[in-house]
């Protein structure tokens, strides 16, 4: 049995790991932080790992945004799915969420997926995620994104998603690769936005044919 205090071999192999809480929260040499249950044997310590700076095996399927009324305003798919199923999931996915109470757990079974959905304002972020992934988690990513939504565009609404969606979607493509966490750092991110936008601000400025050729 694992007990609090002991030592075990991380899933990942990368040598011991030790218990840092009575919460069975563990961390092992390569920075990386797994949650297990009590009672847990070494054979079942293929777990949940959660966020790290250095690594996540948080894998992201899909993330939505959509407004009370029903409409989508954002989608990001990380794995390949064809257009007709992503259509039939989006609108299955809708009405089970919409139709669900404010006081209802933020989590549910889908398929052979985990829904965790979270509503700020008129929006609600909702990512599907593997069985074995941390819901609470998955909670955390949704909430820094929109902390980044926030810094960048001050006080998000849905209107500034709707004007501009080709920032919301890039502020997630910094935050987020290929479904697991890219970087944790809210300034790091926001500090690729802002140079981001000052390469664009440079490529539509106006210029004269001198500067054209490279010669001024």
């Amino acid at each position: 049995m694992l007990t609090r205090g002991g030592t075990a071999q991380c899933s990942r192999s990368c040598s011991v790991v030790r218990y840092l809480t009575q919460t069975w929260s563990v961390i092992s040499s390569c920075g990386v932080y797994v949650y297990i249950g009590p009672g847990s044997t070494q054979g079942e310590f293929l777990c949940n790992i959660a966020v790290s700076q250095k690594e996540s095996s948080e894998m992201m399927r899909f993330m939505l945004l959509f407004s009370r009324q029903g409409k989508l305003r954002l989608q990001k798919w990380y794995t390949a799915t064809a257009e007709r199923d992503k259509k039939k999931m989006v609108r299955e996915l809708m009405q089970i969420v919409l139709a669900r109470k404010p006081k209802m757990c933020s989590f549910l079974e889908w398929r052979d997926l985990k829904i965790v959905y979270k509503r700020y304002a008129s929006l609600y972020f909702c990512c599907a995620i593997e069985e074995q992934d941390n819901e609470l988690i998955t909670l955390e990513v949704i909430h820094r994104f929109v902390e980044l939504l926030d810094k960048y565009f001050g006080s998000v609404c849905e209107l500034d998603i709707i004007f501009n969606f080709e920032k919301a979607y890039f502020i997630l493509d910094e935050f987020l690769m290929g479904g697991e966490i890219q970087d944790t750092s809210k300034k790091s991110v926001l500090k690729a936005i802002e140079q981001a936008d000052l390469l664009q601000e440079e490529d539509e400025s106006p210029r004269s044919v001198l500067e054209e050729m490279g010669l001024a």
